[in-house]
Formats: structure tokens, C-alpha cells, sequence
């Protein structure tokens, strides 16, 4: 029986969630200040930042970071086993003989940082930065079938641009930062098997994908 799969990509866009969501800002000797990410990219981040509503979740004078993750085709270049993988799982007392296969995909995330002075952005961009040992981070992933993937997260670039908004000066000076990282990640074939456990093994993935969801749409902004 085939178990239909996960949406890797919303998994892989979980872990960068959860990577980059904990970032902290000393503003003084005593407070530190966690930086709002937010799930969205740059311009629909700006397109909120510009609305005339009520809701001031949103602020251009305090930093804020914007993530985007794409799928990147340029992955058929990693190398992975052609071998089938077999995991055993046990439910209730049963146990099941589960098989599937790996196939590499990358992912591509951009990281805008929002701030309204340049020693903000520099401090953010640096803390970032240094998370990186040799522009690599490792990440451990936790697949649906709760294998813990060692997962390296590649900075790619950093750019700072400066707009001081000249035709619409009342706004101030606005500085942002973006950087770009890829994700060197798998995605796993339809689970087969052939146990009778079936339905509570299709469980345990539907519960996997629910999990997610609920944490991008935590960061997710709404329209």
C-alpha cells in the first residue's frame, strides 16, 4: 500500500522558521529585543508596512525580518543513494515495515531585514552572520517518520541597501538588508508497506503536516 506523502517544502520552510525566528537585539544594558519575522515576501511585507489600518502589529520604527523560501531545480547534482530505505515502526504494539527513497531538493530563502537606523541593521545582519561557521549552519531536521536529518543551511549572499525616500520624505530614511541562504535538503518518496497499520501510520504523517502548517501560519501575514 502506498501512504501518501508530506509537503516538503512547507517542512523545509518550518525549519527556517524555527532557525531564524529567535534572534535577539540588545537596546540596552539590561532588555534585549526579539526581532518580529514574519512569513511573507518583501513586498507583500512592505504592501502591510504602507496600509492605512488599524493594525499596528506592523511598524517600520522597530526591526522586522520578512522570509520567503522557494524550491531551487538545481539539485539533481547531489549525489544520493539509489538504495530503497527501510524504517520499522511500531504502533500500539504492532509493528510495520516501512520503505521509501530520498531525492534531493534545495531551497532557496530570502531574509529581509527592515530597520530604521543603520546601527539596528548592522547589528542584526552580524548576529545573523555569525550564526554561520564557514557560511554553513547545521540544522537538524526531523522528517515525518521522526528521522533526524543533519541539514546544512548555506549563506549565499548579504546586501544592504539604503533608500532615504526622497519623494516621500515624511517616511525617513528606510535601510534593508537581504540574505539570501539555500537549504540543502531531501524529500522522501510515497511510504510503502504492506501492513494492516496502515491508516494509523497515514496518521501519524497527517498529524506531521497539521503541525506544520500551524507554525507558517503563526508567522504568516494575513491579508
Amino acid at each position: 500500500m502506498i501512504i501518501n506523502t508530506y509537503n516538503a517544502t512547507e517542512s523545509y520552510t518550518a525549519l527556517a522558521l524555527k532557525t531564524f525566528s529567535n534572534f535577539q537585539l540588545q537596546i540596552n544594558d539590561t532588555e534585549l529585543y526579539t526581532i518580529k519575522l514574519v512569513y511573507a515576501s518583501a513586498s507583500r511585507l512592505y504592501k502591510k508596512l504602507a496600509s492605512k489600518n488599524k493594525d499596528k502589529t506592523y511598524s517600520y520604527r522597530t526591526p522586522i525580518m520578512a522570509l520567503e523560501v522557494d524550491i531551487d531545480s538545481d539539485a539533481l547534482d547531489r549525489a544520493t543513494s539509489p538504495h530503497l530505505k527501510r524504517k520499522l515502526i511500531n504502533i500500539n504494539n504492532d509493528s510495520a515495515s516501512i520503505t521509501f527513497n530520498d531525492k534531493p531538493v534545495n531551497y532557496i530563502g530570502t531574509l529581509t531585514v527592515i530597520a530604521d537606523n543603520l546601527v539596528t541593521l548592522t547589528n542584526i545582519v552580524e548576529g545573523i552572520n555569525s550564526s554561520f561557521y564557514n557560511n554553513v549552519l547545521y540544522k537538524d531536521y526531523k522528517s515525518p517518520l521522526g528521522e533526524s536529518i543533519r541539514t546544512p543551511i548555506i549563506l549565499q549572499s548579504i546586501d544592504i541597501n539604503i533608500d532615504n525616500n526622497e519623494d516621500m520624505p515624511e517616511r525617513g530614511r528606510l535601510l534593508e538588508a537581504t540574505i539570501v541562504f539555500k537549504i540543502e535538503g531531501v524529500i522522501h518518496s510515497n511510504y510503502t508497506s504492506n501492513s494492516k497499520i496502515i491508516t494509523d501510520i497515514q496518521f501519524i504523517i497527517n498529524d506531521y503536516s497539521l503541525e506544520v502548517e500551524r507554525l507558517i501560519d503563526s508567522y504568516r501575514i494575513l491579508a
